[in-house]
């Protein structure tokens, strides 16, 4: 068997932060403005005032992402360093790139993706129906008589015992007895 799939860890979803805000300058209905440039300890830093060195960020999938959690987390990887880590220039007037904010990487839960792989799942490897055998499982013998099956069909209720077209005797239930017409047909092997 396959490993046990886990529900919630199928509903993680890990994406770029770009597929879920748009960044740009001059951008009018935005929810934060970044700092673009400036010292290395001031750039990238979230605020709530457009300026000119500053990109607009607008949240696009509000269902997934709040714009007041987005701002804390840019926030918390400002404080961190996380931008001035990532700042190009040489002297103290450094600039980030716009890669840098929309490639930080998210985590949410989509349970409709959870369900689009299960489904996915169970039409690629479908369960497996119990495979029939052609003779069912022996079961104890009864009374100390041993339980004799029929040659057409499996039944256990093979009383009868005819000789086939290979001239052996084979025991055969009554039911295909008659289903087969066999005129010679004994209730006991001589």
């Amino acid at each position: 068997m396959g490993r046990r799939r886990n529900l919630w860890s199928d509903m993680i979803v890990t994406v770029p932060l770009g597929q879920l805000i748009t960044v740009r300058a001059n951008l009018r209905d935005a929810d934060m403005w970044i700092e673009r440039r400036g010292t290395p300890g001031k750039v990238g830093m979230p605020t709530r005032t457009p300026g000119p060195h500053r990109w607009g960020v607008r949240v696009d999938r509000r269902d997934v992402l709040d714009p007041a959690y987005l701002y804390l987390l840019l926030e918390h990887l400002w404080r961190k360093g996380h931008f001035a880590h990532l700042a190009h220039g040489s002297t103290r007037l450094v600039n980030i790139l716009m890669r840098d904010v929309t490639g930080i990487r998210v985590q949410y839960r989509d349970p409709m993706r959870a369900f689009a792989m299960d489904w996915r799942a169970y039409v690629k490897n479908p369960p497996r129906r119990p495979r029939r055998t052609r003779h069912a499982p022996q079961r104890p013998p009864v009374h100390g008589r041993p339980e004799i099956s029929c040659s057409s069909c499996s039944r256990r209720t093979a009383t009868i015992w005819i000789v086939n077209r290979l001239g052996r005797l084979v025991p055969v239930c009554a039911t295909c007895v008659e289903r087969l017409g066999q005129p010679s047909a004994s209730p006991r092997p001589a």
